[in-house]
């Protein structure tokens, strides 16, 4: 992992990303979700600025949401530009538009992956490629799946780290 200096801002460009591509953001230090805090997935289409909601997330007491790059760029010491590796821009625009459908559900931390009504981030990132395009990328296959089991999987290739 990176080194991060701790003072929660790194250097995320959004012109790099495609729909579908995954964003993986950390500060340093353990966390209770492991090594990786925070997950997100691109609809590059609803991005205009740093303040559009473009990455589809799932967040504390707000659910299943989209957040601002600014939220991922501001908050985090250390940001990686991840995709599914193998599949189409519109296999992508699958997995996005799959967990969009539950945009406003509510977010449960320990949520199993087969449940339907309560999410975390990864989940959200990890729902919509295992349901739009058969594509599981939870490295471990546990009941959960962790932002770290997304970066650490065979599927997914990073290829960008900002700190």
């Amino acid at each position: 992992m990176g080194s991060g200096n701790g003072d929660g801002e790194n250097s995320l460009s959004v012109q790099s990303y495609d729909t579908g591509d995954i964003c993986l953001i950390d500060n340093p230090g353990g966390h209770l979700q492991g090594e990786i805090q925070h997950a997100g997935i691109i609809d590059k289409s609803k991005y205009s600025d740093y303040d559009s909601l473009c990455f589809l997330s799932a967040q504390p007491n707000l659910g299943v949401i989209y957040e601002s790059p600014n939220t991922y760029r501001d908050n985090y010491d250390e940001a990686y530009n991840c995709m599914v590796s193998g599949i189409t821009a519109s296999q992508r625009l699958d997995a996005v538009d799959l967990s969009d459908d539950y945009v406003g559900q509510p977010y449960y931390w320990y949520a199993s992956k087969t449940d339907t009504t309560k999410w975390y981030c990864s989940k959200v990132v990890w729902y919509g490629y295992k349901n739009a395009v058969s594509i599981d990328i939870d490295e471990d296959g546990g009941c959960w799946v962790l932002p770290e089991d997304v970066l650490y999987d065979d599927d997914v290739v990073c290829w960008y780290h900002w700190e």
